[in-house]
C-alpha cells in the first residue's frame, strides 16, 4: 500500500475515534509521521506535515462525538508534533502561528475536556 495512502487512512481512524480501545493506532500514526518527517528534505514540506497531523489531533479533542479517553489521548499526545513543529519555525509570523495554535489548544482542550 502508497505510504501517503496509509498514512492518510490511519489519519482518518484517529480523527474519526474509529479504534478507541486501541491506543497503539495512535502510537502508530506518530510514528508513520516520524518516518514521513525523515523522508522529507525540505522544512518547509516537514512543517506542513506537522501542522496537518496537529490540526487532525486537535479536531478529534473538541469532536465531542468520540469517546472521552480517546480524545483524552490524543490531547496527552499532541505534545509531539506540537514540540517538532516548533523546530521548523523559521519566521516571526511562523512562530506566532505557533503560539496561537497552543494558545486554541489550551483554551479547546479545557473546554471539551
Amino acid at each position: 500500500m502508497n505510504k501517503e495512502l496509509a498514512f492518510g487512512t490511519l489519519e482518518l481512524t484517529i480523527r474519526h475515534g474509529l479504534q478507541p480501545d486501541n491506543p497503539h493506532t495512535l502510537y502508530h500514526y506518530l510514528d508513520m509521521l516520524e518516518e514521513r518527517l525523515a523522508a522529507e528534505n525540505t522544512d518547509k514540506v516537514k512543517r506542513a506535515i506537522l501542522k496537518r497531523v496537529l490540526n487532525t489531533l486537535l479536531d478529534t479533542i473538541c469532536d465531542t462525538s468520540i469517546s472521552f479517553h480517546w480524545r483524552y489521548l490524543c490531547l496527552d499526545n499532541i505534545y509531539k508534533p506540537l514540540n517538532q513543529v516548533e523546530k521548523f519555525d523559521c519566521t516571526d509570523g511562523q512562530r506566532a502561528e505557533t503560539r496561537r495554535f497552543k494558545y486554541e489548544l489550551s483554551l479547546l482542550g479545557t473546554y471539551f475536556l
